[in-house]
């Protein structure tokens, strides 16, 4: 359903008052399949949004189902609670749903426009940003020039983290927290093209049961002599 499933999420958080009531939309119980229609029906007028809506529902809801409630039972193994099961939490994310301060942004990292962007706006609002998440990318493209550009343009700070997945044989990932500002220290290295050379200065946090093992990374590059 690629970024077109927001539209779905943004209608079922405005919709559903509880965790339980939002998990239940996404069901595939007929049920729960004309409730969530109404929803999308209701949020969205007739016209091109309103199919990409239900197109993103048609082709997503069974796997998104299967994941929520995957991960709240791990979740709940590891006596962790969240928004699919703390109504504080869960309110939180449906109130800046309901007052427009979530957005989803079609972009490119190796671009020049999206990424820079939001560190523009962000700059411009004083609003620091405390988390990136890049999830698994890195494996697939090797840094360009805009690549680079576009994370130094952030004004990070020392409490903000860069958050990546990486693959590792034969299927798990390994999941990695580095301090922002030490993701720009390589960055302006004209040795840095890829994630490989920074990983290997990894420092394992811990083991987490059934989905990989967690690691900081605490190196920096060499400096040329």
């Amino acid at each position: 359903p690629g970024p077109r499933v927001h539209l779905v999420y943004w209608a079922f958080f405005k919709a559903a008052k509880t965790p339980d009531a939002f998990i239940a939309l996404w069901r595939d119980r007929s049920a729960n399949r004309r409730e969530a229609s109404a929803v999308l029906r209701a949020a969205y007028a007739k016209g091109a949004e309103r199919r990409r809506a239900f197109r993103a529902y048609r082709y997503g809801h069974r796997i998104i189902h299967k994941r929520l409630r995957r991960m709240k039972r791990r979740l709940a193994r590891r006596k962790v609670t969240s928004f699919l099961d703390d109504p504080a939490q869960y309110g939180y994310i449906r109130r800046l749903v309901q007052t427009q301060r979530v957005y989803a942004v079609r972009g490119n990292l190796l671009g020049k426009k999206s990424v820079r962007d939001v560190a523009t706006a962000t700059q411009r609002f004083k609003i620091p940003v405390r988390i990136f998440y890049i999830s698994n990318t890195e494996q697939y493209f090797t840094y360009n020039k805009a690549f680079k550009a576009n994370f130094l343009a952030y004004a990070f700070d020392d409490r903000a983290l860069l958050l990546r997945t990486l693959p590792v044989k034969p299927a798990d990932y390994r999941y990695y927290i580095q301090k922002a500002r030490d993701f720009q220290v390589w960055l302006r290295s004209r040795r840095t093209w890829a994630v490989w050379g920074m990983i290997k200065k990894r420092k394992r946090l811990r083991k987490l049961k059934g989905v990989g093992r967690l690691y900081q990374l605490t190196g920096l590059p060499r400096r040329r002599r």
